[in-house]
């Protein structure tokens, strides 16, 4: 039923910033129209509405609502030269990308003038916003790109061309049998005494290197010597690479894989037989790995464009920078603009991407070794820090019942290794003096795993389900839905009355904070938690707790409000020092000591006297950065304490929560002061999972109803010598018909893919 005449909140976020906020109602119908100007300095990529009904019988419900938003004057064009850059007096080829703000190609076109504002050039994009023109600097003269935009232009600067140098030429017919690979060079560039090399990368092996000189600038290669996939050419001069250019080499020899069932309808229930028949690109089965998945056409959309295909993923998008729209339109060719747009693409997001210091120098040994079994090491230090020689070290856990114990190095190192596999318990560690005594002052440490720091980058925003939603995705949602209703619905015993329990647990001890709270774990809760520091059971009890960046610093947040923590009414210790970051807070928050929590209370809610606070109507902003500045370069030994009052007069608006910890003595001590021992709590062991697939013809399944999305998934079919495979699965209770969809490689790294489909009728009566 149409939600008409609701009175809603909306708020226009950007990131994490509100912009905007307004009550509005909705139409009879239930529309909601919303027209509001973006300022020049908004990030378009970033911007969202939050809508909240108002009404107070629909349970404050809430939406967010991604905005795609592509303004002109925010298209980012960018040109690159084949080789890498112009040199003046040569004729080069401009490739160029132009996207929208919302991240996406967008067609334009334009004209390129002199300094003297005379027109030179001319260009227009030929797919999703990519192209190229031909160009021949002169030496000295600045280029600018004007772009035609409605009603107005927009200039940008091409890349200053140098004065000498050599510009790369490479020509790749699909038709043809050879790769044209033509040097143009200033005068005088080439000396004798200099080393001249053409190379060819493929796959990460070299498949081509000769020596240049000026009587042979032109190379023609066969495509024969590359094999399908990013071929890279280079030209070094002294292992330096002066010019590089991408090229995608197709030899059409992808896997042919044909399916076949035992009958051509199948009824609901209906247990499937398929048989599956692997050839190569001359006709001869092979051997090979492949993954099979059968999918419902009503709940999920079919990859008929083969943008995830694994010939697309393997030899495409994982070897260009950026992201690549609809990638299958380059390899599932269907006319000869294809082939032309894929050059185009090679140009642009293949451009420059020099790592020859990797090959010419020593490789490093990898920075994450392969984890075959499990290990715990550390050092043992004394009060002055120093390591510790022939410490008596003992490591043991409950569950399973383990002990051992070694002797520290003369680094102070220890190490266990062949540990017994260990799920949700922990390890004991403890240290003795070389004499068995025990240890007084200094300190155990247990190195701790360390993720390899992922940079951040733009994503697209994810839009919800109920944006755009077409017929196929809300069929899903439906379903999901109907099947959750459905085993709720489904009684096995006597139907009680509902229970409302209202009392709340309570923390015998507890700092008095003269209000409800939102949430409470007593010592029971934390027990079970298995947890070993604060950060492990707030991540486990509160979903969405986070350390994230926000401002430049480091702040603990649970959902969208800021945390502040106490202990025993006491903002807890945390002493950052300047120039902290994100690791260093996480490992304040891993260093606390569970074991003396006997409550952890948790209050958010406006009912519960959160505040609101910060986003004044005119914040100083001089004030806040020096504030901002302040804490950065001087630390606070309260840090998570000093960062939620700053939060509270900054100029973006947030919400706060703050969570209070009762310890067994009261005294706020959440760290562990015993030098002799540490705790570790090994990540849990993820046994490989078999993909749930029912047998009917039982009574296990028989009342359940089954509108499964994925109905089969097999990650690990092996054809035979024949290159043939058989497999086997049960239908759902949809009909219509599904997608399988088969991908893999032979044993040779040939990649093939195929699609059939499968009809499902209702059994007649």
């Amino acid at each position: 039923t149409p939600a008409g005449l609701r009175e809603v909140e909306l708020r226009m976020m950007e990131g994490d910033r509100l912009r905007d906020k307004q009550i509005m109602s909705t139409e009879l119908d239930g529309r909601l129209s919303l027209k509001y100007e973006l300022k020049d300095n908004f990030d378009g990529r970033d911007m969202r509405v939050e809508i909240r009904n108002l009404h107070k019988n629909d349970g404050n419900q809430r939406l967010s609502v991604p905005l795609t938003v592509s303004r002109d004057q925010a298209i980012d064009l960018q040109f690159l030269p084949e080789g890498g850059h112009m040199v003046a007096g040569l004729k080069s080829v401009v490739g160029f990308k132009a996207l929208g703000e919302d991240g996406k190609g967008i067609q334009v076109e334009g004209e390129i003038i002199n300094s003297k504002g005379k027109k030179v050039s001319a260009f227009s994009s030929f797919y999703k916003g990519i192209g190229s023109f031909d160009f021949t600097p002169e030496a000295g003269e600045v280029y600018t790109a004007r772009l035609m935009l409605k009603g107005a232009l927009k200039n940008y600067p091409l890349p200053l061309a140098k004065p000498a140098g050599t510009v790369i030429n490479v020509r790749n017919p699909e038709e043809g049998d050879s790769i044209h690979v033509s040097i143009s060079a200033s005068e005088k560039v080439f000396n004798s005494a200099d080393s001249w090399y053409l190379t060819a990368l493929s796959g990460g092996r070299i498949t081509y290197m000769e020596p240049m000189n000026p009587s042979t600038l032109i190379h023609v290669i066969s495509k024969k010597q590359f094999p399908s996939g990013l071929t890279r050419f280079t030209l070094l001069k002294n292992k330096v690479p002066l010019n590089e250019r991408l090229v995608f080499v197709d030899h059409l020899d992808r896997l042919q894989i044909a399916m076949e069932t035992h009958k051509p309808n199948y009824y609901k229930r209906d247990s499937v037989s398929l048989a599956i028949y692997v050839k190569d690109a001359e006709g001869q089965p092979v051997k090979g790995n492949f993954s099979l998945a059968v999918t419902d056409d009503t709940q999920v959309r079919a990859d008929s464009t083969g943008n995830n295909d694994i010939r697309t993923t393997l030899l495409l998008t994982t070897e260009l920078k950026g992201k690549i729209e609809t990638p299958g339109y380059y390899l599932s060719r269907k006319d000869e603009e294809c082939w032309k747009a894929l050059d185009y693409l090679m140009l642009t997001q293949g451009w420059t991407n020099y790592e020859w210091a990797d090959i010419f120098n020593r490789p490093e040994p990898p920075a994450f070794e392969p984890e075959l079994k499990l290990e715990v090491s550390g050092t043992v230090t004394n009060i002055f820090n120093k390591p510790i020689r022939g410490a008596q070290m003992l490591i043991s856990s409950q569950k399973p019942a383990f002990l051992a114990s070694t002797l520290s190095d003369t680094s102070g190192r220890y190490m266990f290794d062949d540990l017994p596999e260990i799920d949700s318990g922990s390890f004991f560690i403890q240290a003795r003096t070389p004499k068995g005594r025990s240890m007084n002052f200094g300190e155990v440490r247990v190195e701790s795993f360390k993720p390899p720091t992922i940079k951040t980058s733009y994503r697209d925003q994810i839009a919800p389900w109920y944006v755009d939603t077409d017929p196929v995705q809300l069929n899903y949602v439906k379903n999901v839905i109907n099947a959750g209703d459905e085993t709720r619905l489904r009684n096995s015993g006597i139907a009680l009355k509902e229970v409302r329990i209202r009392s709340k647990k309570v923390i015998k001890g507890a700092y008095k904070v003269f209000r409800e709270p939102d949430m409470v774990f007593d010592e029971q809760d934390i027990k079970e938690s298995a947890a070993m520091s604060l950060y492990q059971i707030l991540r486990q009890k509160l979903p969405g707790f986070k350390v994230v960046s926000e401002e430049g610093m480091p702040t603990a947040k649970f959902n969208k409000y800021v945390v502040d923590i106490f202990a025993d009414g006491n903002a807890i210790p945390i002493r950052m020092n300047s120039n902290f970051n994100v690791a260093e807070l996480l490992q304040q928050l891993n260093s606390t000591m569970v074991a003396s929590f006997v409550g952890i209370a948790v209050y958010y809610s406006k009912q519960g006297g959160v505040r609101v606070k910060g986003a004044s109507a005119k914040p100083n902003l001089q004030a806040i950065h020096n504030q901002q500045h302040e804490l950065r370069s001087r630390g606070s030994d309260y840090y998570l304490h000093a960062r939620t009052v700053l939060a509270e007069t900054s100029a973006r608006q947030y919400e706060f929560a703050t969570i209070h910890i009762t310890t067994k003595f009261r005294t706020g001590g959440i760290y562990n002061n015993k030098p002799d021992f540490a705790t570790l709590r090994p990540l849990p062991v993820m046994h490989p999972q078999e993909f749930y697939s029912p047998k009917y013809g039982t009574a296990e399944n028989a009342d359940k109803a089954d509108y499964r999305a994925t109905v089969y998934w097999a990650p690990d079919i092996v054809t035979d010598s024949q290159g043939r495979a058989t497999v086997s699965f049960y239908t759902a209770d949809i009909p219509g018909t599904y997608t399988l969809n088969i991908q893999g490689s032979d044993m040779k790294g040939s990649l093939g893919s195929g699609s059939s489909k499968l009809k499902i009728i209702t059994q007649a009566k």
